[in-house]
């Protein structure tokens, strides 16, 4: 039952009692009850109003939330980009040279990272989510110097990786079929 068909009912009992008070007269039961029943639908509106306002509240902070989801779409590159414009920083010309430093750099920034995580779970250091993010960002300009020694763009390795995911794990990460995984 819906709570607007709660209040008819109520509204409907008042109505009972006060054409019952023209029939019979004042009865101070039945206009305590009336009372009543009007409190408890003021009670019962301002709890409707009381919640549609906090229901508005979140879908507008959810609204909030997807616009600026979208904003940073918008201002996001792609893995492309990223790798044309992480080359203005590259010293090295040569594929060779630049495979490996780019192996290298990955394995070294790649290090950097655990080395964050190991001294938050054993040292007592707090996650220092900035500084992990800083080498991230490091490990994907390796990344970018990698694929580009290959000649491959980074769009490319991450479309080959998904279809691979999805091939191994068609229906989502399962335990057994990582476990019993054919290469």
């Amino acid at each position: 039952m819906k709570i607007k068909d709660v209040i008819k009912q109520l509204e409907s009992l008042i109505d009972d009692r006060k054409s019952f008070f023209e029939v019979n007269g004042d009865d101070q039961i039945f206009r305590d009850d009336a009372k009543a029943l009007e409190k408890a639908i003021e009670i019962i509106e301002r709890q409707i109003i009381k919640d549609e306002l906090q229901m508005y509240g979140k879908i507008w902070i959810n609204m909030e939330y997807h616009q600026q989801a979208l904003d940073r779409l918008k201002n996001a590159i792609d893995f492309n980009e990223y790798q044309r414009l992480a080359q203005r920083t590259s010293n090295t010309r040569c594929s060779t040279t630049k495979l490996v430093n780019g192996v290298m750099g990955l394995n070294g920034e790649a290090g950097e990272c655990i080395d964050i995580v190991k001294k938050c779970e054993f040292q007592g250091h707090d996650l220092d989510i900035n500084k992990l993010v800083d080498e991230v960002g490091d490990v994907l300009w390796y990344i970018a110097e990698i694929c580009t020694a290959l000649n491959v763009d980074m769009s490319e390795v991450a479309e080959k990786n998904i279809e691979k995911l999805k091939q191994r794990y068609p229906d989502g990460f399962e335990s057994e079929k990582s476990i019993n995984r054919r290469e």
